[in-house]
């Protein structure tokens, strides 16, 4: 966000398909949301690395997490950078990266969910094409909301067999795939997909996948979708105005950019961020932020114990 406006101070890190599962691995489904908070110091990162050290995280490597970059004011540290997860089998520990490299900053905001509904999409020949990759989860239901993360996973190379995971370079969304009802039917109808935002080809990738479309454990929903307007857009930053956040500086937020049509596009690391009394989606580049984006945002009100 400008510092003229909000408190934000920037202080600043071959595709081949394997043969690997199609669509998705079956939806695990938690007792109730774990949600985290972590702030990265010298001491947890390594180049591109951050370690995450907590015991709902530790020594569990099936674990499927979701991950927001976040910015909370006064003195945002930013980390304009696609980030991806990782699980150290040496010290069994979950990791964040930056996968372009880039170096880690000290005082970058992560928040961490462990969802109760959520799956594993691999990337493959069958169910990828140009940058796209779709799956089974919440198939024919174009108001379901749904999160992303890339997991650096390793897998078998299609040729050698060799385990070898991949960097995801660009930023993902997600996009329903419209059913059609004329043949030729393609096997994406009626999908949501995974696309790359600089419409790079897709890669041999795996995601995680969470379905945050009945998050509430109550009869209140605590995710939505929301849209950048003209009224609520100041350069780098698009004011989010909602019950679950407005005045709620230790809310946790999970956000996603959702295509709402064909060739919508935002190629740009983003990340939620609070300066009293609202949230905002902040690009973090701090490159101006486009009207007409959809979003979810998934708001959790605290940080699990």
């Amino acid at each position: 966000m400008k510092n003229s406006i909000h408190p934000f101070v920037r202080t600043s890190v071959a595709f081949a398909f394997a043969a690997i599962a199609l669509f998705a691995t079956p939806s695990t489904r938690a007792a109730a949301p774990v949600v985290l908070q972590f702030t990265t110091a010298a001491a947890s990162i390594t180049g591109n690395i951050f370690t995450l050290n907590n015991p709902h995280l530790n020594a569990k490597p099936t674990l499927k997490l979701i991950v927001t970059q976040a910015l909370v004011a006064p003195g945002a540290v930013f980390n304009p950078h696609p980030i991806g997860i990782y699980y150290n089998t040496a010290t069994k520990v979950w990791e964040i990266f930056n996968e372009d490299i880039a170096a880690m900053p000290v005082g970058a905001i992560f928040n961490v969910l462990i969802p109760t509904t959520v799956a594993r999409v691999n990337a493959g020949a069958t169910n990828s094409f140009t940058n796209q990759t779709f799956f089974a989860l919440r198939k024919h239901d174009s108001s379901a909301l749904l999160l992303q993360t890339h997991i650096f996973d390793p897998f078998p190379h299609v040729a050698t067999g060799a385990l070898n995971g991949v960097f995801q370079l660009s930023p993902v969304g997600l996009f329903f795939n419209p059913v059609v009802t004329t043949a030729p039917i393609p096997a994406s109808s009626g999908c949501w997909e995974v696309f790359n935002e600089n419409l790079t080809p897709a890669r041999a990738v795996s995601y995680n996948i969470a379905d945050v479309t009945k998050a509430g454990t109550t009869a209140a929903p605590l995710s939505f979708i929301f849209t950048t307007t003209a009224a609520n857009v100041s350069g780098d930053s698009a004011a989010i105005s909602n019950t679950l956040t407005n005045s709620e500086p230790n809310a946790i937020l999970f956000a996603n950019h959702i295509s709402t049509a064909a060739g919508a596009v935002f190629d740009k690391p983003y990340a939620v961020g609070y300066s009293s009394p609202t949230w905002y989606i902040v690009t973090e580049d701090l490159s101006t932020m486009p009207v007409g984006l959809s979003f979810v945002v998934t708001v959790y009100p605290a940080v699990t114990p």
